[in-house]
């Protein structure tokens, strides 16, 4: 069997990293496996070396227009890339496509609509409504009429859909589409990668200078959009007036550090309690190791109860207790039911002490929920029931 694996991100961008490239491996251990070609997007036009070392799969890469303007490269992307890919389609003898999130499956729908190749959709959630409620898509833009109108489309012909939450599945079957062609997957992640290392803790806390007292709360990823923006940095300053000088501030993320910092010190987070970094996603596992417990930053929606953000369960797997809002993905039960963390209403209304006894927990407690929950033998399980 040969694959067609489209994924909708740059090949150096986290979330390649972290969900995509572990799949490819696993595919590649598949005796019915022969090949699987894999396409990233690139939309820096200066980015040309890629090292991809997994046997049986070959790597290329599809470069956006890079145009400033939006329209222009959405029509370019769903109207240039189905040609080239149909042409991979032949000149690999594909078999099956899967692609890796709802914007990818619209890729592979309009590749299957040409060549009746039968397609998978993993990571399967309704990204057109995650964007509209955000904001950041408005109900009459052109993406998300087309994005909605592609995921309804993922519903009536992939061959399976693989959501990451119990609950869209739910949803999903509410809707009509079959439970025979539904698996749920949740975004699992590298146990061996992601662990608890007292060796590494001790030594990346006396590079960042940060006592052995000190309470170290950790964020990885953005702001705004999909995440808190303001309320985010007011949560940072409630857990900074709570513990004080006590209190160290670790934020991992892609946007401009400045800025990061700056907004920090509007909310009167002093300078020395708040480190700032941009880092690989090799590089994060050390990081949360250093850390006492994580935020998540997603704000609550109807739609947020259909995701399964990778960082919870690399939070987990090194040992750390999550904050979360209400109500998203499966993952907020989880962690109220569990005592995996602490679950809000309100971002700027954490209960401290509850937080405190969990700080203490042995780090193997919340470790043990990335194992359960989050543990790449789903994937393995999962594949084999849709190659058998």
């Amino acid at each position: 069997m040969n694959i067609l694996f489209i994924g909708y991100w740059a090949f150096h961008e986290g979330l390649t990293t972290s969900t995509i490239l572990p799949h490819l491996q696993i595919l590649s251990e598949f005796e019915s496996v022969e090949k699987v070609v894999f396409t990233s997007i690139e939309r820096d036009l200066r980015v040309t070396e890629f090292r991809l070392d997994i046997s049986k799969v070959t790597h290329i890469p599809l470069y956006s227009s890079n145009s400033k303007n939006v329209f222009k490269n959405k029509w370019h992307d769903f109207t240039f890339f189905p040609k080239k890919l149909i042409q991979y389609c032949n000149d690999y003898q594909i078999d099956k496509i899967i692609c890796r999130g709802a914007p990818a499956g619209a890729l592979g729908y309009i590749v299957w609509k040409k060549t009746n190749i039968p397609f998978i959709v993993e990571s399967f959630e309704p990204h057109a409504q995650y964007m509209l409620e955000s904001s950041v898509w408005k109900k009459y833009d052109p993406r998300y009429l087309l994005e909605y109108y592609w995921e309804q489309q993922q519903k009536k012909n992939a061959e399976y859909l693989l959501p990451v939450a119990h609950n869209y599945k739910q949803k999903l079957i509410r809707e009509g589409v079959l439970s025979t062609k539904i698996e749920v997957v949740p975004c699992t992640v590298n146990l061996t990668q992601f662990s608890i290392d007292s060796v590494i803790r001790n030594r990346i806390r006396k590079r960042l200078s940060f006592e052995e007292s000190d309470i170290v709360g950790v964020y990885v990823g953005k702001f705004g959009g999909l995440y808190y923006d303001e309320e985010a940095f007011e949560c940072f300053n409630t857990c900074y007036k709570y513990w004080g000088k006590q209190f160290q501030l670790l934020i991992l993320s892609p946007q401009p550090l400045d800025e990061i910092k700056s907004r920090c010190l509007r909310v009167n987070l002093p300078e020395e309690n708040v480190l700032v970094k941009k880092v690989s996603h090799d590089e994060i596992p050390d990081y949360l190791n250093s850390a006492d417990f994580a935020f998540t930053f997603y704000t609550p929606g109807s739609a947020k109860q259909f995701l399964s953000p990778i960082k919870i369960g690399e939070y987990w797997a090194c040992g750390l207790p999550v904050l979360i809002s209400k109500g998203i993905g499966d993952d907020a039960e989880i962690i109220h039911k569990e005592s995996a963390g602490l679950v809000y209403d309100n971002i700027l209304e954490v209960n401290f002490p509850i937080l405190e006894k969990m700080i203490k927990q042995p780090k193997s407690v919340y470790r043990d929920f990335a194992v359960k929950y989050r543990n790449p033998k789903l994937d393995i399980e999962i594949y084999k029931k849709i190659f058998s």
